[in-house]
Parts: C-alpha cells; structure tokens; sequence
C-alpha cells in the first residue's frame, strides 16, 4: 500500500486521525476566519491522511500571487511583466492537480488582476471537476478582502455558481 505524497509544507504538522473529515470529499469549502496558517496545513494534512487510501489523489497549495505568476508567463528572463500565458504548464498544473487549495493571508502583494484570474481558474477547475478549497484569514464580505482581492472575486464566492461549501473557523481543528 502506497503513503500519500505529503510535500515539505506539511512536514512536522501535527494532524487529527479522529477528526472525521470524509464529509469535504469532492466539496469545495471555504474556510474563513482560521487562526494560523498551521492551521489551514493541520486540516489539509488530516484530509489527506484520512482519506488518500480510498481516494488517491493530487493535491497543491498556492497564494494568489503564485497563480497570478504563472498566469502571466515571460516571454524570456528579464522582459518584463511576461505575456498573457493561460496555456503556461504552472497555471495548466493548477487546473487540473485534484484538490487545489488557495491560501488567501492576506498579506498579498496588491495586484490589481487577482479578481479576474481568481476566477478563471475556479472556473476553469469546475468545468474539469476538480476540487478548490480556499483558506482566507478574513470573512469573503470584509473590506479587508475585497481590497486585497477585490470586490468582483468576493461577489463570485459569494454568489453561489462555484458551488462552495463554508466551513466554520471550528472545522479545521
């Protein structure tokens, strides 16, 4: 029997093996208010350990900024800003890996792009099945995320068509 792949993110995390977490399989969650980042990698890690036996699957952590890094792929190093690239292997591995889970802290660098590219990529990720979790250190309808993220990507959370699932802070204990 094969272990899951835990990446040097989740090493030395502690986990919950009585934490039953088959509920979230194939769900897309928000989980707003957690108290640490530790936290949000605890979960992950209990998700995966408890569940990777029945179900095998990829999964990946990102922060905005990465997706938006490898949205926009440079033509070359040292051109600039990069090129509008949405067929760029990086951003093509967050559609398609199985579970992708968006660290939103908070701490972003402002990007004006985060809205739109948010979205196209939970967009994308629907249309092939695949499962997103979103972790954000503050509520969806706060001024504080809509400033980071802006209001249009705060309104497609909000609006129900991603089909997410909110998760009180208490679930990722």
């Amino acid at each position: 029997m094969s272990k899951p792949y835990l990446g040097p993110e989740l090493l030395g995390i502690p986990w919950n093996p009585e934490k039953d977490v088959s509920k979230y399989i194939g769900k897309n969650l928000i989980i707003e208010d957690f108290s640490s980042e530790e936290s949000v990698k605890s979960f992950l890690k209990t998700f995966i350990l408890r569940t990777y036996i029945k179900y095998n699957f990829s999964y990946r952590l990102a922060a905005p900024y990465a997706v938006v890094d490898s949205y926009f792929a440079s033509s070359s190093p040292g051109e600039g800003p990069g090129r509008l690239d949405r067929t760029d292997l990086r951003f093509q591995q967050l559609i398609s890996t199985d579970l992708l889970v968006l660290r939103l802290l908070g701490s972003d660098p402002r990007h004006g792009q985060y809205s739109s590219i948010l979205t196209t990529l939970i967009q994308e990720r629907a249309l092939r099945r695949r499962v997103t979790w979103i972790f954000s250190k503050y509520r969806i309808e706060s001024s504080t995320f809509e400033d980071v993220y802006g209001a249009p990507f705060a309104s497609f959370l909000e609006g129900g068509e991603p089909g997410f699932h909110r998760v009180k802070n208490s679930g990722t204990k």
